[in-house]
């Protein structure tokens, strides 16, 4: 009995490794895809010049009729259609703050959230269990996918 468990036991010596050479791969990849991820928001917003004044010439020729105004990601109804699909709960707080805030970096918003509930509740003033929420939302769905992340999870 005692060698039989014996062998066992050194059957699944290479898996506890391989399983942690894997974790080690995932944490590496994941660490590189948000690297590329920042580098494209930069690119992103780096690369295209600002449509203000072009807003402005519009604002002005056109007074009393139409006001134009640029937010940067400013259509923020679908992120808050996916926080409350994947959700759920209450979040009404969470998408007042999301929505009034003037500029909002979903990398940004995404480290904080990765950062944990102290991190969102500091920068971006999010009520403690709401801020709860979405971290254990966000846990879920990385264990989840494969460690495709919540957010990839409704890329369509």
């Amino acid at each position: 009995m005692f060698i039989r468990l014996r062998t066992q036991v050194e059957e699944l010596r290479p898996l506890k490794e391989r399983q942690a050479a894997l974790e080690q791969d995932l944490n590496e990849l994941t660490t590189k895809r948000w690297n590329l991820l920042t580098a494209w928001e930069d690119a992103k917003n780096g690369g295209v010049p600002p449509p203000r004044p072009a807003a402005n010439r519009v604002s002005k020729k056109l007074s009393g009729r139409v006001r134009v105004r640029v937010a940067h990601a400013g259509d923020r109804q679908p992120l808050l259609a996916l926080l409350k699909r994947r959700v759920g709960s209450r979040l009404s707080e969470t998408a007042e703050v999301l929505a009034g805030k003037a500029k909002l970096s979903l990398t940004e918003l995404a480290d904080a959230w990765r950062g944990g509930r102290a991190v969102l509740e500091k920068k971006f003033r999010l009520p403690g269990a709401q801020a709860e929420r979405l971290v254990q939302a966000g846990s879920e769905g990385r264990h989840g996918d494969g460690g495709a992340g919540f957010a990839a999870a409704d890329d369509d």
